[in-house]
């Protein structure tokens, strides 16, 4: 195995053991390229762990391919019990000094470990964020920050919040996972890897950012918040509002308000489309009942239709925004 030679402190940097934790569920036309790209890494130590979560198609046989082929690969088969779940399993095992994760579809880029590994020792810091490429059907667009970075997390939240939804292009220390015991829960379907970004954030004391795409992002589906919703899906919704407006009290984040009204009011239009249950204007009423408490109608949004949005439940026009949420459900 090649070992880089760089230094940094007098400390050789390959002395580090990296863990690449990968959840892999039916992703067998993009599983080559993903494995590929993490085999490519410039940084060579490293020890990746592939999680098959019960595939039903070749998946499974392709991580066992690979690991035939490089002995830095580990491969887990269990039964499907979700990507949380897989990641845990994964984490539990793991050996590595930092961890990065990746999903089994998309590709880093061939010097993101290194890039990472370097910063995290160069800063001290106990948490790497890279930026990333979201990479649609016909276009590329970076997520990058929001704006200014101080280093201050209650001052910085809402500018890194886009590069905060889940754990991918990002570099983790295992000791801080282990001794505060930080996982995925394995309870919560939807925005899981965004709560256990509040665990982790909880006990970090310093965080380095590179302005660098270093991960891409693949979006296979249409994207749309409608696709396939279901009663579960609401439910986790407002789970995660629940973690969400308590990490941002814990941290006394800047501009709470506006944070907590992007994710409720994103979340509101749920309420009127689930596939799994009756969509009479009373489970709405209901449903949104249990949304409009994280929802300050005072606070002002950039964007238009939430902005709308907001005014229809300041002046509690329920029946208008649910009749347009049934009309765009029904017609586009």
């Amino acid at each position: 195995m090649r070992r880089d030679l760089c230094t940094l402190g007098g400390v050789e940097l390959a002395s580090y053991l990296i863990s690449v934790i990968v959840p892999i569920y039916n992703v067998e036309p993009y599983l080559r390229k993903c494995l590929d790209s993490i085999l490519a890494q410039t940084y060579t130590n490293l020890e990746i762990i592939c999680v098959d979560d019960g595939s039903t198609d070749a998946s499974g046989r392709i991580c066992d391919e690979y690991a035939g082929k490089d002995k830095r690969i580990k491969v887990i088969h269990q039964n499907n019990g979700g990507v949380s779940r897989a990641r845990n399993i994964a984490m539990s095992i793991a050996v590595g000094k930092y961890i990065v994760f990746v999903d089994g579809d998309d590709m880093l880029k061939p010097n993101m470990v290194k890039l990472c590994l370097e910063k995290i020792l160069e800063d001290n810091s106990d948490l790497v964020i890279g930026l990333v490429n979201d990479v649609y059907a016909d276009n590329v667009t970076l997520k990058d920050v929001r704006g200014h970075i101080s280093g201050e997390l209650y001052k910085d939240y809402y500018n890194l919040l886009d590069l905060l939804l889940g754990p991918v292009s990002k570099l983790y220390k295992l000791d801080i996972i282990r001794k505060y015991n930080v996982e995925f829960p394995e309870d919560i379907i939807i925005a899981e890897d965004q709560i256990f970004n509040y665990f982790y954030l909880d006990r970090v004391k310093k965080y380095s950012l590179i302005r660098k795409p270093l991960y891409n992002y693949y979006h296979r589906n249409n994207g749309s918040l409608s696709y396939g919703l279901k009663m579960v899906h609401l439910e986790n919704r407002i789970k995660k509002l629940e973690y969400e407006k308590d990490f941002l009290e814990r941290n006394k984040i800047e501009y709470a308000n506006a944070i907590l009204n992007e994710s409720a009011l994103w979340y509101f239009q749920s309420a009127a489309i689930v596939e799994d249950q009756d969509n009479s204007y009373r489970l709405f009423k209901n449903r949104v009942g249990k949304i409009i408490p994280y929802i300050d109608t005072s606070v002002k949004s950039d964007n238009f239709r939430r902005s709308v949005l907001n005014n229809l439940l300041k002046y509690n026009f329920l029946v208008v925004a649910y009749a347009y949420f049934r009309l765009k459900k029904i017609f586009f």
